[in-house]
C-alpha cells in the first residue's frame, strides 16, 4: 500500500483535517502485525467482543453504586470477577472455585494446560 499523503497546512490552529477514513487507514499501516495477528496464531480471536463483555459488569457496578468507597473494596471486586469469569470460561462449577484455594485453582489450571499441550503434541 502506498504511504498516504500529508495534509496541508491551513493557517490555523490544531491538527490539520483529513478525509473520512485517513486516520483509520494510517493507524492500520502503523499497526498492521497487531491487527492481523489472529490469522497466524488460531488462539487470538478475531474481535475483543469476550474481552469488553468481561469489562461491561464492572462498568455497571461502578455506575450504580457511583464509585468503589475503598481501594481495597475495587481490588477485592476485580479478584472476585477474575475468578468467576475464569471459571465460567473453564466451564468449572463457580461456587467451587469461590470456595476452593487460590493454590489449588492454579494447580488445576497448569495441570489443564498440560494436558492441552499433550494432546496437541501427540
Amino acid at each position: 500500500m502506498p504511504p498516504l499523503a500529508r495534509p496541508t497546512k491551513t493557517g490555523k490552529r490544531g491538527r490539520p483535517k483529513r478525509r473520512t477514513g485517513h486516520n483509520l487507514a494510517r493507524r492500520m499501516q502503523t499497526h498492521k502485525a497487531a491487527i492481523l495477528l489472529f490469522f497466524d496464531d488460531l488462539n487470538v480471536p478475531f474481535t475483543n467482543n469476550e474481552a469488553e463483555r468481561d469489562l461491561r459488569m464492572t462498568k455497571v457496578r461502578q455506575k450504580v453504586s457511583g464509585s468503589f468507597r475503598t481501594e481495597t473494596g475495587a481490588e477485592n471486586y476485580c479478584i472476585l470477577r477474575t475468578v468467576v469469569e475464569t471459571a465460567r470460561k473453564q466451564s468449572w462449577d463457580v461456587l467451587r472455585a469461590l470456595s476452593t484455594s487460590p493454590v489449588q485453582l492454579v494447580r488445576e489450571l497448569n495441570t489443564l494446560h498440560q494436558i492441552q499441550l499433550d494432546s496437541v503434541a501427540g
